[in-house]
């Protein structure tokens, strides 16, 4: 490594450190700040890492990590890859649901308990929802587990249920609303 290309991976990192600072200031709220922090983090790191692999000639590079890592599967692990492919996009899913049906279940005042969503095949939309809340109240209570028929549904569970169904385009038949207290 020249003297030239340390200089130049310096200035790349001070830079790149500057316009981490920058975002940081423009970010209207904290709310996604932990996740972009982390983004950067790991571009940093990339940073960091390739004139070290360069040095110890070990081949780690940005387009070697972001290559598609399907061809490198080979056709016995073929189901294994699948598999995991899909509980990893299952898990996001949910992770991803959760944290919208805590801002909804918030709205109509209710806290979210559990959530579980299921999608359609190719992971494009929605096609249960199942969903324990219980009301937001100044005291805690032990959690008791309920489950009410449809027809004993509070007007508060099926204006719920109603936002649900209009934010994810869902029968309400398929949203499945359990309260708890």
């Amino acid at each position: 490594m020249r003297e030239g290309d340390i200089i130049h991976w310096i200035q790349n990192i001070a830079i790149f450190l500057i316009f981490t600072a920058f975002v940081g200031i423009i970010l209207p709220n904290d709310k996604f700040k932990g996740y972009i922090n982390l983004c950067l983090g790991l571009v940093l790191i990339l940073m960091i890492l390739k004139p070290l692999s360069d040095f110890l000639n070990t081949g780690i590079s940005t387009e070697n990590l972001f290559q598609d890592t399907q061809q490198s599967v080979n056709v016995s692990n073929q189901d294994a890859y699948s598999q995991m492919k899909r509980n990893m996009l299952q898990q996001s899913l949910n992770q991803q649901a959760e944290a919208q049906l805590s801002g909804i279940c918030a709205d109509n005042g209710f806290e979210l308990v559990t959530a579980q969503v299921q999608a359609n095949t190719d992971y494009t939309s929605l096609q249960a929802i199942n969903i324990t809340v219980r009301k937001n109240s100044a005291g805690s209570r032990p959690f008791i587990y309920i489950e009410p028929s449809s027809s004993d549904e509070t007007p508060e569970i099926k204006s719920l249920k109603n936002t649900l169904s209009e934010v994810y385009n869902m029968s309400l038949d398929n949203i499945h609303i359990t309260e708890t207290e």
